[in-house]
């Protein structure tokens, strides 16, 4: 059903191109009446007349105002009439417009489920055994629910990615590194093979290093055991001179652990150092004993001032 709006009314000539009246006669007559008022000094003698004149301005001026509201009006009668109409018309279009806006939305959002399922079923027959690694939200690209993007390029994209990744593990397996759990680690978490292949560079540095580490090690240790070998004292080719070294070597150990009694360590040397002492609340059984010791080994002792 073909539906328009037509206009039966002429506005060019329903509505005036123009409302006249008197302007030029009163625009002409105002500047020199109005010049008096603006000059006008207001006394004693002249403040009656000043409020009448008052009086008489104000009143054209209501005159105005009121020829102003009455044109506006009679002007917008027919507007405001029109406008109500119109707004009825135009609700009751507006709420069909909605009601197919949303069933529109609906039905492409049905469409987006139905051929993001065919995606998904896609993907999962591409990619087999490897989807719990590489999922598709991994690869996917908003750009394939577009109405205007085909299923067959998007089932041609898909199969580019899936032979990518798989080609890339083989790669990544082929290297036979010790690496290569760490390398599928990293390329698997955003399918990036350059960051697979720094990390595969990374290891075989760190390889590197730990091997050059362990044979200064080693070297360490051989040097050591040399210079050990080249001091140690040539074992005795007797029985004699093997019970005397035996013998030496006791006694070595025992002199390096006896511990002399009293009498055998050598006379107490004279103190060389002088050191100040000084002991608070004593008893006089303490200052004695501590004159006596200090007197058995010659060590002067007096009272503090």
């Amino acid at each position: 059903m073909s539906m328009e709006l037509i206009m039966k009314t002429d506005l060019a000539k329903a509505i005036p191109q123009a409302i006249e009246f008197n302007y030029d006669e009163l625009k002409a007559q105002l500047p020199e009446r109005l010049t008096y008022y603006n000059n006008l000094v207001v006394t004693e003698e002249s403040i009656k007349s000043a409020k009448a004149d008052k009086a008489t301005l104000n009143k054209l001026l209501t005159a105005f105002e009121d020829a102003r509201k009455e044109v506006k009006r009679d002007c917008l009668k027919p507007y405001e009439d029109f406008n109500s109409k119109e707004s009825e018309l135009a609700g009751m279009i507006r709420e069909a417009v909605t009601s197919i806006d949303s069933q529109v939305k609906t039905f492409d959002e049905q469409k987006k489920a139905e051929k993001r399922e065919r995606v998904v079923t896609f993907y999962a027959d591409s990619i087999g055994n490897l989807d719990p690694l590489v999922t598709l939200d991994k690869v996917w690209e908003p750009r394939w629910m577009n109405a205007t993007y085909k299923m067959a390029d998007i089932e041609k994209e898909i199969t580019d990615i899936v032979f990518k990744v798989k080609n890339n593990i083989s790669i990544i397996k082929a290297f036979d590194v010790g690496c290569e759990q760490q390398m599928l680690d990293v390329y698997l978490k955003n399918l990036d093979f350059s960051a697979a292949i720094a990390e595969k560079t990374r290891w075989e540095e760190q390889q590197k290093r730990l091997k050059e580490y362990e044979e200064s090690q080693k070297k360490a240790r051989e040097e050591t055991e040399h210079k050990a070998a080249a001091i140690c004292t040539v074992e005795p080719a007797s029985v004699e001179e093997k019970a005397a070294a035996h013998d030496y070597i006791e006694a070595q150990i025992a002199e390096s652990t006896h511990i002399p009694e009293p009498d055998e360590c050598p006379p107490m040397q004279k103190a060389t150092k002088t050191i100040q002492v000084e002991f608070r609340d004593t008893t006089a059984d303490f200052r004695h004993e501590m004159r006596n010791l200090c007197d058995k080994y010659g060590i002067a002792y007096g009272w503090a001032k």
